[in-house]
């Protein structure tokens, strides 16, 4: 053999930077990264340190807005709000004798335009064999049927 001829033994003098997306010449003595992906990786830590630092402070801030001199006056503050729901809720329906009639309307409803907005309660037996899960499903099938509207 020729030693003249030979490749070095040695350790390759120049790598390319470790970084997936870049390809950029590092030596072999430095870092593995190139400097701009270094200045780049500070960058982001530094922002998702304020980033976060600015969560916790919102959090914070979100905690202290809720203390009141008295809670007696917090909790009746809440029953009224709670009430106002209520009958704004309870008006904003209609309530329905049976399952047949409340998805007539429903029927009506899909047949008269395109925006649909439906409201509506009905009273139903309860059954023991079935769950609330299978219950919820029967009617959203039962609605498909009706009206062409498909829950998702």
């Amino acid at each position: 053999m020729d030693l003249e001829n030979a490749p070095p033994a040695g350790p390759p003098t120049v790598r390319t930077c470790s970084q997936s997306k870049c390809k950029n010449p590092v030596a072999a003595g430095a870092p593995k990264t190139c400097q701009r992906c270094r200045e780049n990786g500070k960058k982001y830590t530094d922002n998702l340190r304020a980033k976060r630092k600015a969560q916790a402070a919102a959090e914070d801030s979100r905690k202290r807005a809720r203390t009141t001199p008295s809670a007696d006056t917090e909790d009746q503050s809440e029953n009224e709000e709670e009430e106002e729901e209520n009958q704004n809720s309870t008006k904003s329906f209609r309530v329905f004798a049976d399952a047949q009639e409340m998805f007539s309307a429903i029927r009506q409803a899909f047949r008269n335009g395109n925006e649909i907005i439906f409201h509506g309660t009905y009273l139903a037996l309860e059954d023991p064999l079935i769950t609330n899960k299978e219950w919820v499903e029967l009617t959203a099938r039962e609605l498909w049927n009706v009206g062409g509207y498909r829950f998702r």
